[in-house]
C-alpha cells in the first residue's frame, strides 16, 4: 500500500497525492511530502531514488531480505536514514514482536517503509 500526503504551502492545508505526483510536487517546491510504503509497495522506493539522493546503502538495508536490523541514524547529508523498531505484545506471546520502519528525512520529504502494517505509522 502506498500513502501520500503533502503540505500545501499555499492553501495551508494538508491534501493526499498520487505517488506519481511526489517529484513534480517537490520540484514545483509546493510544500513537504509524506510518503508511505508498505508491504509489496517498498520497491516503489527505487521510483523516488535518485531525483532525491537516497543514499545506495540505505536502500539496500530496506530493499534487501535481511529484517530487524538494529536501530540507526545515518546521515548522509542531504538526508537522514533512521531505522526504527514499534513494540507490540501480541496476544499469548511470551514477548513483545518488534516490526521495523525504515524512515528517509530530507528538507522536503519524508518516507517510511514497513513490511508489515503498524500502528505507530
Amino acid at each position: 500500500m502506498v500513502t501520500v500526503h503533502a503540505a500545501d504551502k499555499a492553501a495551508k492545508q494538508i491534501i493526499d497525492l498520487d505517488f506519481s505526483e511526489v517529484l513534480n510536487w517537490l520540484n514545483a517546491g509546493r510544500g513537504a511530502v509524506w510518503v508511505d510504503l508498505e508491504g509489496e509497495d517498498i520497491p516503489r522506493l527505487k521510483e523516488l531514488a535518485e531525483a532525491l539522493h537516497l543514499h545506495p546503502l540505505a536502500l539496500e538495508d530496506v530493499l534487501g531480505d535481511d529484517q530487524c536490523s538494529h536501530p540507526k541514524v545515518d546521515d548522509f547529508g542531504e538526508n537522514l536514514f533512521i531505522v526504527l523498531h514499534s513494540a507490540r505484545w501480541d496476544e499469548g506471546a511470551p514477548e513483545p514482536v518488534l516490526r521495523e520502519i525504515n524512515v528517509f528525512l530530507g528538507d522536503a520529504f519524508l518516507i517510511t517503509a514497513h513490511h508489515e502494517p503498524t500502528r505507530a505509522v
